[in-house]
């Protein structure tokens, strides 16, 4: 599959068992608007290998992306969403290809914000299938 991931932050405070992350460490709110920063210049470095080495798409991945409930951490976020379609998911449209926006939650959290994210995703790129995996501990 040529499709990039990106862990955006680990900030997720279930500890569940299986979690892989190593050392945990939450982020705080100037940091968490950095690292999508950092993602939306890292989208812009890898240029027209979207449309080619990377066609299937971006997965972001976390801890936790869509718990957040500070609006200017969201409104970044939603950023990022309006990049990733702009220089990834439509300009593959035009191409014919299928390209995709993947992502992991929990599902443990208020679903609103993670909604709010497909339905953007939805309406701007007129991509009718988004990919969201699950991942949660059992003792939830």
């Amino acid at each position: 599959m040529a499709m990039v991931q990106y862990d955006l932050w680990n900030n997720c405070s279930n500890q569940c068992d299986f979690c892989l992350i190593y050392r945990k460490r939450i982020l705080n709110k100037d940091e968490m608007l950095q690292r999508i920063n950092e993602i939306i210049t890292n989208i812009d470095y890898v240029g027209d290998r979207w449309k080619t080495q990377f066609s299937d798409g971006i997965s972001l991945l976390g801890g936790e992306l869509y718990f957040i409930t500070d609006l200017d951490v969201q409104n970044k976020f939603m950023e990022l969403i309006d990049h990733i379609i702009d220089r990834i998911l439509l300009p593959n449209k035009h191409l014919g290809n299928v390209c995709k926006y993947s992502t992991v939650t929990n599902g443990i959290y208020d679903p609103t914000f993670l909604f709010k994210v497909i339905d953007r995703i939805v309406e701007r790129a007129g991509i009718q299938f988004v990919d969201v995996n699950f991942s949660y501990d059992l003792k939830y």
